[in-house]
């Protein structure tokens, strides 16, 4: 070796010349790749052709690892057989640590598209697909298939139910491309049970620095709620159109001072507003004075949005009205229904006007509320399309019951609509009110079920003082365990610590303390209390909830712990549950670096027990 060689690997001449590389500049076996260097030094003596040119760990007499890129060649005797291999190396750490880097950041940014709940997809210049989420997948029914390196054309093959669709990705690709900009559009895509997906999609083509294409980044949004609540406001607007086109009487829709629509009436009655721009309610001042049309602007700026009905004069016609004003929306705009009542000829018209005024409120509360409860639905449903996920397939027959619950009722209710009497339609919310929180209960649950199945669940564990933590989380429960005269203990010692995350351990015990109220008779009692346990050579606190409430069959307790097994039973009291509480604990227990059992007794009471660590553990 030079001498150059022998700086660079920290030797002397003598400690290197006769021993073997293997065991002194050669590892045995390979860092990362767990190569066997051993093996590949042999077979390059054997076969030194092969090795021209290698790239392989090598290690520095400190123990230091570096990477060398080696040229070699055979030195030959007169018989032309091999006798050595001289080699000439480059240090190439430095880019192999910058190659590892890199790979990692990829990965990091893989990792990020995998978990938005947005489709993304990643194509090059020939249009062959080189990534996509799951998401992109989904769309498609393309998960589990091969996809990668094939254009959309050749991936309508799998499936020709979808060539509709890849044959207009196609077209619009070739769009971005040739305006070498970014373009927005949306897409629609048909689903195998009969609807139709709304996508809102982007696509950003990339090129060299000579202008030749690079690769086009596809991004898709499902707005499909979005687009339904669009349409289902867009219908309220036309149904208010409607009702106050065809009202017998001159009619406003005012947002703030703007007249946002009127009827033909009363177009007819103030036809003097109509006749210059911008259209102002405050325009009426050529029909009455202005504490007269101060009376119907003070109704409208009440704090509580509520229907209000004012007696005013007019001098330009010599006509008394009575002017209502019902609070509206009117598609997005919180707006007001005016409407003018010509009280002149009271005693003719009093019945019909009463009527008609009965009428007017009734429909525009009833419109008002359920544009209120579409906004509320829109919402909670965009919501629940980020936290979907592949554990559906395992739980998805818990949101039937609800989903099918406010969908029949809702139906049941438009259908019945005008038939109902008031009391009727608040049976109809209060049940639909009912479904919807037992469905937020589930979503709620879902949503830590998935941050710990898809590992996105912040986990800070510290040091923790047990019965602070017991205490702060029976401070939660007293009103629910003073409602069924159920008595709540804790025999946690103050000194008692733990090492775990504090989200983490609430969340446990509050299913655990949740369960045991529900399935305790009133008058019961339950206990919390822990031990320091050694484990596997490690010391544990092994904390415990006991109620002696009715226990659980004896048939379910082999599977409650189960991840495929989901069990409901109704609590003393009837109260409901979603079934995936001991599931969430037993996966925060396991990520806490402890284990979850119980044992039970039906009519006896039930004992959960969890362990956790008392101090840092290296695989935690």
């Amino acid at each position: 070796m030079n001498q150059f060689g022998l700086d660079f690997f920290g030797y002397t001449r003598e400690e290197l010349i006769g021993q073997n590389v293997v065991g002194t500049i050669v590892p045995k076996i390979e860092t990362h790749s767990g190569r066997d260097l051993e093996e590949l030094i042999k077979d390059l003596l054997n076969n030194p052709k092969k090795y021209e040119q290698n790239e392989n760990e090598n290690i520095k007499k400190d123990g230091t690892r570096v990477w060398i890129s080696w040229k070699n060649a055979p030195i030959f005797d007169e018989q032309g057989k091999v006798v050595a291999v001289l080699s000439a190396g480059i240090d190439v750490t430095e880019r192999r640590q910058k190659e590892e880097e890199l790979k990692q950041a990829w990965n990091f940014i893989y990792s990020m598209m995998e978990a938005l709940p947005d489709a993304v997809a990643i194509k090059d210049a020939e249009g062959r697909w080189v990534y996509a989420n799951r998401a992109m997948l989904e769309v498609f029914d393309l998960v589990g298939k091969e996809v990668i390196g094939k254009t959309d054309l050749e991936l309508a093959r799998y499936n020709e139910f979808y060539r509709e669709e890849f044959d207009y990705c196609y077209k619009t690709d070739n769009v971005a491309w040739e305006k070498r900009e970014p373009i927005r559009s949306e897409e629609s895509v048909k689903t195998k049970d009969g609807d139709v997906r709304i996508f809102d999609v982007i696509k950003v083509p990339v090129f060299n620095q000579d202008g030749s294409r690079r690769g086009l980044a596809v991004v898709a949004r499902d707005i499909t709620v979005q687009k339904n609540a669009e349409k289902a406001l867009k219908i309220s607007e036309e149904r208010y159109r409607e009702i106050v086109q065809n009202l017998p009487l001159p009619s406003f829709v005012v947002h703030r001072d703007n007249i946002v629509f009127s009827n033909e009436l009363a177009k007819t009655t103030f036809e003097k507003i109509f006749k210059s721009e911008p259209l102002l309610f405050s325009n009426l001042k050529e029909y009455f004075d202005f504490e007269e049309l101060a009376k119907i602007f003070n109704s409208m700026q009440l704090p509580e949005r509520t229907t209000q009905s004012t007696k005013i004069n007019s001098f330009a016609n010599e006509k008394i009205y009575l002017v209502s004003t019902v609070p509206i929306v009117f598609g997005m705009l919180e707006s007001y229904l005016i409407v003018f009542f010509d009280i002149t000829e009271q005693a003719k018209y009093q019945e019909y006007l009463e009527n008609l005024q009965k009428e007017l409120i009734y429909k525009s509360k009833e419109l008002e509320r359920i544009n209120r409860e579409l906004n509320e639905k829109n919402r909670e449903l965009a919501e629940l399309n980020a936290t979907k996920d592949r554990f559906f397939s395992i739980i998805a027959h818990d949101l039937k019951n609800p989903i099918y619950g406010i969908k029949s009722l809702s139906e049941e209710f438009i259908r019945s609509f005008d038939d109902l009497r008031k009391e009727e339609m608040r049976e109809f919310v209060f049940a639909m009110q009912s479904s919807a929180a037992k469905l937020a209960e589930l979503l709620e649950e879902l949503l830590i079920w998935a941050r710990t199945q898809t590992k996105t669940l912040q986990f800070n564990p510290v040091e923790l003082n047990l019965r602070y933590v017991v205490d702060s989380t029976i401070s939660l429960f007293q009103t629910t365990a003073q409602q069924k005269n159920i008595v709540l203990l804790s025999r946690v010692d103050d000194s008692a610590v733990v090492f775990a995350d504090t989200n983490c351990l609430s969340t446990i015990l509050r299913n655990l303390i949740s369960n045991a109220i529900k399935f305790t008779n009133e008058g019961g009692v339950v206990r919390i209390f822990s031990k320091t346990i050694e484990e596997n050579g490690k010391l544990f606190e092994q904390i415990s909830v006991q109620d002696n409430g009715i226990g659980i069959p004896y048939e379910v307790q082999d599977k409650l712990l189960q991840l495929d097994f989901v069990y409901t039973s109704p609590g003393t009291k009837k109260e409901t549950g979603t079934g995936l509480g001991l599931n969430i604990v037993q996966e925060l227990v396991k990520i806490s670096g402890g284990r979850l059992w119980f044992e039970s007794t039906p009519n006896v009471g039930s004992i959960f027990h969890f362990t956790l660590p008392k101090e840092r553990f290296t695989e935690l």
